[in-house]
This record gives structure tokens, C-alpha cells and sequence, in this order.
């Protein structure tokens, strides 16, 4: 539509209306009587009002009521205006204008009078409440919006006025002015009012935006998982001394903890201002300590409860004695992993996960704590022990029969030698439950290569293979090079497959972006192909994790083969380049689940819908097992290495903590330093500057208007 015509369609409106309010000043019932048939209909009202509903509507009887003698006196003086100074037409107008915005005012201050006063018990009870009164809220809701757009379309009659008469231009500009303040009001009201709905969508407007250097409003993503998914109440008695650093960051902590469930709850507890509360907690749970955080999970027939001291809730750096002039202020704050661990032992009935490493067939080094070794996981082991695992060994070789009931995952790290049958069939039992409780395993396997006959090949583990088939997992004897990286092309980032249903593989992709970990000597494994018309197998593999698709691999069988001499050859023919790396992503790690019993009743037709099969974590199994070792624990994907381990045995364990977890996060104590002049400048010029301001504002606006 051109802007002509937009122009036209606008004055042709304006003059419907001015038509139709000329047609209405001519008619004399409507000047003499109009206003005053309105108020008898408010009388009437009010009296209905009163009537029906007795005292519980006296706001809406004052309401009917104002508006009648309002009415009236709207109509009393249209009926005696002075003929000769205003025209019936003008008259009417202001007469609607003052009638209309009257009613308006009166409906939008009643909409808000009665949540205040009539309604408070519902608007105060929150969402449930609102939610059982919903004509209840649309009605307060329908009245003050209804009220402020009367008020908005009578003043709108006075624009006619506006060069003619100032008291009229005054009240559109004032009531525009009131009308555009109360909708910012609302607005603001409105998203505040969202940010404490934890409904649908509108979660978005509780979400807290963490933008400190430190993450002090951010919990890891393991937490929330937690968190989301915590079935049971959790009370938390903060026993800590006000005013004092570990406090704060302790209840910042705990409300953050609210945002993500509402089973977390907590309240400080002061030992010179509560001492009589503090009495009763110590002689009903016993506290060992007056300082730290006491955690009680469950409801109040039969809680279990456990106590954080509060040493446990940070740690200080030790200060660099090479430089004893260093910031020793800063400090590192626990507080999330000690409340995860704690929640998580009471979640468990007291107890620790049973987490064996084997030994015995030339696995990584448990002892070996060397923060550069290749050949140890002893940085794994003491990262681990810090959640509620209890950790321990066990020797597979030729005299184990039975793997212990403690154990409820078995790690077993980069075996070099196939373990004898007599481990393998006692790791079988284990895993089927022959002995006992159905067990965990997870495995992290490694391109070990032996010469034979003057020829490389990938030392077969025939055992171990026939075990992972059984479990539907195919580990290939090849090694995935990195044509990209021709110094050393073993070494490549891993990420999760977007496309497995696996929570492992989901706890590291967020959004569109996914967690990069570094892997060095990666042999495929992939889920075992089906055999076409074999019976239904409760045991199934899933991919979980792929080589980055950033990156063109290949996967060499031939052990003999120079990779660097490969590469290089690649890179001469392009055809042969495309036929060498177009095997695209190759799946490198799997975990396999297993269905639960299915429901007897079931079998009866019908009943089809009865058999809720729950899905049983039984085995992760990684193509690399460098990633867990001490170099890739301590080096610069060590991080999301660490996660990578716990999420797996949180998974195998039936846990929800999946993803990264929770670390130390450090805080410092920030110092001023500025020169005393410096500091006079910062008090005195920013003051300064507003005085300017509003002076120049002011000028500028003195003299557009003396124009």
C-alpha cells in the first residue's frame, strides 16, 4: 500500500468518527439524557451488586457507585453548558472524554485494589493458587487492562482539542505520559513476575546468566543433571558464622541449587542467635562439629543425614616459595562437589559404589602417579576416590573364579595381554549375574602391537573378543591415523555422536556445540553387525563417541606401514586421497544396554502396553585408553578426559550426574590500587559530569522552546 492511500484510509476513519459523534450531539435524548440513563444503570448495578453478593462486594459497590455519580455529573453539565462558548458537537466530546476516562480510571484502580485486598490469599499463594482460580486472575487481570485501555481511547477524543484548549492538550499529554509509565510497570512486573514460574517455556526467564570470571552463580553440568532429577527432599542446615566469605559463596550456592529443583531447601542456623535450634539439631543428629553443613535427605519419618565440616568447603594454594611476595589471597571454594558427594552418598543409603581396577595384565599402573606418565593411572584413581566410590584392586590371571560382590563397576585399563580364560569366565559371570547381582565393565582398550615372523600386528586378545561379541561389541585389529597431523597423525580430537540416545554421548553435546577430547592410538570399535532373521537379543551397542568430522581418517590394518609415508603419498594423488579417507566418521567407543524382564502379562493380548522394560547399562568400551592416563588427566583435555571417566561410571552405576562435573572454583581478593589523587578524581568527576548533563540537557531544551 502506498502512502497515499495509508493517508487517505486514515482521514477517511477520522472522519467516521467525527461524523458519528456530530450524528450523536444532534440527537437530544443522547445530550440531555445520555449520561444520566448511564448512571441509573451504575445505580442499578450497585444495587444488584449488593444485593446478590452482600459484604464480600463492597469493592464493586463503590466501584458502580462512583461511576453513577460520576455519570451524572458528566450529564449535569452537558445538560446546563453554555450554548453560546461550545457547540453541542465539542461538548459531547469532552463530556466522553472525561466520561470514559473517569470509568476507565475507576475500572483499572479496582483491578488493582482486589488482588491487593479481596483476593490476597490467591495472589499470594503462587502459582498453584493461580492455577485453581484462573477466572479469578483473568478478571483482576481483564479490569485493570480493561480500565487503562478505556482511559487510552477516550483521551485519545481530546487530540481535536489539542492547539485549541491547554487543559485538554494537558490531559493527553499527562494521561499519555501516566498511560506509557504504568505499561513499562507492567511490562517489568510481568517479566519478574516470570522469572519465578518455572513453567514450560517460560523456564528461559529463570535462568541465571553467570558472567563473573570465576563462575560464582554457575554450577557444572553434572550438578543440574543431579539436581533435575533428585527424587527426594533435601534440607540443608547452614551452621556457619555471618559475614564471612565460605558463608556467602555457600548460600549464593545453595540458592542456585533452588533454581534447578525444588526438593533443595536450606536455612542458616547462627550459634548466637539460634542457639536453641542449634541445640536440637546437635542432640537429634548428633553433630560431630558446630561449624559446616548439616544434610538431611528424605522425608522427616525416616531421614538419613550426614555433616560437611567446614574445613571441607575450601582449600588455600599453597604459596609459591619462589616468590613469597605472590597474592596468597585467593582461595578455592568446594562447596558444590562436597554437597554432590554428600547428597549422593545419603541418596545411596550411606553407602559407596564399589569401583575395582584390575591388574595383572599389563593394565595401566595404579601407583604410578607421575603427572607425565604414559603409563599410569594413578591420577585417575585419586580423582575418583574424591566422589563416593570406594575403591580397590583385583588380579585377573588364571586364579580368579569369582569377581566380589563389592564390585559394582570393574575398570579395566589398557590390558597388553589377553586375559586367561579362567579371568574371562569369571568376568562372564560377573556380567550376567550368574554369581549374584548383574555387574558393570568398563574397558579401555589401546593399539598394542607384537611382531610375529618379522611381521607387525595387533597382539589378538581371542579371549577378551569373544566375551565383547557376546555383548554385541566388534573391536577392530586396525589403528585410525589423522592425515592432518603428519608429525605424529595417531593423535586426533573425539567427540560424541549426535545421533546415539545414549545419556553419555547427550552429556557432551550442548546446543550445537559438543566437548572435544584427545585421543592418541585409537583402534575402531563399533557395535557388532546384526545377523539377518536371528531372534530378538535383549543386549544391544550403541556409538557414543566418533572422530571429529573436522578431520579426514582412515583406519590402517597393516601394522607395518609407515603413516608418514601414507600421508605423504596422499598428498601426490588426489584420487587416491578420496578413496583412502572416504570412510567418513569412525566410531571409537560403544555402550551397551541391556533390556529389562519384560511383563508377564504382557503375553496376554491386549496387554501389550504392560511391559515396561527398563534399559540396564552393562559395559562402555573405548578404542583408546591414553586419554585416562596421568599425561591425559594433567594435560590440556584433561579436564573433559575426567568428566568422560566419571560420566561413564555414573552411567554404569544408574546415576544422573552425567557430564562435567563440578570443580574447585577460585576466588580472589581483588586490591585498589590507585593514587589518592586518582581516588578524589573517581568521587568527584563522575558527580560532576551529571551536573553537566543535566545542565546542558536543560539549556538545550530552554531554548527549542524559546524557538
Amino acid at each position: 500500500m502506498e502512502v497515499r492511500d495509508f493517508r487517505v484510509n486514515m482521514s477517511e476513519s477520522n472522519n467516521m468518527n467525527n461524523g458519528l459523534i456530530s450524528g450523536l450531539s444532534k440527537n437530544p435524548i443522547v445530550m440531555n439524557f445520555g449520561a444520566f440513563l448511564m448512571a441509573a444503570i451504575f445505580a442499578l448495578t450497585c444495587g444488584i451488586i449488593s444485593w446478590r453478593l452482600g459484604r464480600p462486594a463492597m469493592a464493586y459497590i463503590i466501584w458502580s457507585g462512583s461511576l453513577a455519580v460520576f455519570s451524572a455529573g458528566v450529564g449535569f453539565v452537558l445538560a446546563n453548558r453554555n450554548r453560546n462558548e461550545t457547540s453541542p458537537e465539542n461538548a459531547l466530546r469532552i463530556g466522553l472524554i472525561f466520561l470514559g476516562g473517569g470509568s476507565g480510571f475507576a475500572t483499572a484502580i479496582l483491578g488493582l485494589f482486589l488482588p491487593l485486598m479481596e483476593y490476597s490469599d490467591i495472589f499470594g499463594g503462587g502459582l498453584a493458587q493461580w492455577r485453581k482460580n484462573p477466572n479469578t486472575v483473568l478478571l483482576c487481570a481483564g479490569l485493570l487492562f480493561g480500565g487503562l485501555a478505556l482511559m487510552f481511547g477516550s483521551v485519545m477524543l481530546a487530540k481535536n482539542f489539542e492547539k485549541s484548549s491547554v487543559g485538554l492538550r494537558r490531559l493527553l499529554y499527562g494521561t499519555n505520559a501516566f498511560l506509557t509509565g504504568m505499561l513499562l510497570l507492567t511490562v517489568l512486573g510481568v517479566v519478574n513476575v516470570l522469572a519465578y514460574v518455572p513453567m514450560g517455556k517460560l523456564d528461559f526467564f529463570n535462568r541465571t546468566f553467570d558472567f563473573t570470571a570465576s563462575g560464582l552463580y554457575s554450577i557444572s553440568e553434572s550438578t543440574q543433571n543431579f539436581l533435575s532429577n533428585l527424587k527426594e527432599p533435601v534440607k540443608v542446615y547452614v551452621l556457619l558464622p555471618s559475614n564471612n566469605l565460605i558463608t556467602v559463596e555457600t548460600e549464593t550456592l545453595l540458592e542456585t541449587f533452588k533454581t534447578h529443583t525444588k526438593n533443595i531447601s536450606w536455612s542458616s542456623v547462627s550459634r548466637d542467635l539460634d542457639a536453641q535450634e542449634l541445640a536440637k539439631l546437635q542432640e537429634k543428629y548428633q553433630i560431630p562439629d558446630s561449624l559446616g553443613l548439616l544434610v538431611v535427605y528424605g522425608s522427616d519419618q525416616k531421614p538419613v543425614y550426614d555433616f560437611i565440616k567446614y574445613p571441607d568447603l575450601y582449600s588455600i594454594p599453597q604459596q609459591d616459595p619462589r616468590n613469597p611476595n605472590a597474592d596468597s589471597g585467593s582461595f578455592q571454594f568446594l562447596g558444590e562437589a562436597q554437597l554432590i558427594k554428600t547428597i549422593t552418598f545419603l541418596s545411596e543409603g550411606k553407602s559407596q559404589a564399589g569401583v575395582f581396577f584390575t591388574q595383572g595384565n599389563g593394565e595401566l599402573s595404579i601407583d604410578d602417579k607421575n603427572p607425565g606418565s604414559v603409563a599410569g593411572i594413578g591420577t585417575l584413581w585419586d580423582e575418583t576416590a574424591k566422589g563416593n566410590f570406594k575403591l580397590d584392586k583385583i588380579t585377573l590371571d588364571r586364579n580368579t573364579k569369582k569377581i566380589p560382590q563389592e564390585a559394582d563397576v570393574v575398570v579395566m585399563a589398557r590390558p597388553r595381554f589377553d586375559p586367561p580364560p579362567q579371568a574371562i569366565d569369571a568376568l562372564r559371570n560377573y556380567l550376567r549375574g550368574t554369581d549374584g547381582k548383574k555387574g558393570r565393565l568398563l574397558l579401555l582398550l589401546d593399539v598394542e602391537v607384537e611382531q610375529v615372523a618379522g611381521k607387525k600386528q595387533v597382539i589378538p586378545m581371542p579371549n577378551l573378543k569373544v566375551l565383547l561379541r557376546e555383548f554385541q561389541v566388534d573391536v577392530a585389529d586396525d589403528q585410525i591415523y589423522n592425515p592432518l597431523n603428519e608429525r605424529k597423525p595417531s593423535i586426533m580430537t573425539i567427540m560424541a555422536s549426535d545421533k546415539s540416545n545414549n545419556p553419555i554421548a547427550k552429556a557432551f553435546l550442548k546446543g550445537r556445540s559438543a566437548t572435544l577430547f584427545l585421543f592418541d592410538g585409537i583402534r575402531t570399535v563399533k557395535p557388532l553387525a546384526r545377523v539377518p532373521n536371528a531372534p530378538p537379543n535383549p543386549i544391544s551397542a550403541d556409538e557414543i563417541l566418533l572422530t571429529d568430522p573436522r578431520i579426514p581418517v582412515w583406519a590402517e590394518t597393516d601394522m607395518g606401514a609407515n603413516p608418514q609415508e601414507i600421508i605423504a603419498e596422499l598428498r601426490k594423488d588426489e584420487k587416491k586421497a578420496q578413496q583412502k579417507l572416504q570412510g567418513g566418521q569412525l566410531p571409537v567407543a560403544v555402550a551397551v544396554m541391556e533390556k529389562g524382564a519384560a511383563d508377564p502379562l504382557a503375553q496376554i493380548p491386549g496387554h501389550e502396553g504392560m511391559a515396561p522394560t527398563e534399559d540396564k547399562p552393562r559395559m562402555v568400551v573405548f578404542g583408546d585408553a591414553s586419554w585416562a592416563s596421568n599425561e591425559g588427566i594433567n594435560g590440556r583435555f584433561g579436564e573433559s578426559s575426567l568428566s568422560l571417566f566419571n560420566t561413564s561410571i555414573s552411567w554404569l552405576r544408574d546415576r544422573s550426574d552425567l557430564g562435567a562435573k563440578p570443580k574447585g572454583q577460585e576466588r580472589k581478593d581483588y586490591k585498589f590500587n590507585v593514587a589518592e589523587d586518582a581516588v578524589t578524581r573517581l568521587k568527584f568527576l563522575p558527580l560532576a559530569m551529571m551536573l553537566l548533563s543535566v545542565i546542558g540537557l536543560g539549556g538545550a531544551i530552554w531554548i527549542v522552546r524559546r524557538r
